[in-house]
């Protein structure tokens, strides 16, 4: 699938929110691409920094997750996943 052919339906932090998008989709038999960002992201620690006197930094890894789908399948990729949970 082209960048250009592709729109974005999905993004966010949940690995489980997006394994039931995937899967949706896929038994749906709609195409699909995705893709995984690792991004590091400071830990602020505001209780701890009022007893302490500073600020901890401590570093944690959040991935995000992007799903796309063909424009063409657009509309039915979004009427599938919004409708997901009534089944």
């Amino acid at each position: 699938m082209f960048l250009w052919n592709r729109i974005e339906i999905y993004r966010g932090t949940s690995l489980k929110e997006f394994s039931e998008l995937k899967n949706s989709l896929a038994v749906a038999g709609i195409r699909y691409d995705y893709k995984l960002s690792d991004h590091h992201r400071p830990n602020l620690n505001l209780t701890d920094s009022f007893h302490r006197g500073h600020l901890t930094s401590e570093p944690r890894l959040t991935m995000e997750y992007s799903l796309y789908v063909h424009r063409k399948n657009y509309e039915d990729a979004m009427f599938l996943t919004s409708n997901r949970h009534n089944r």
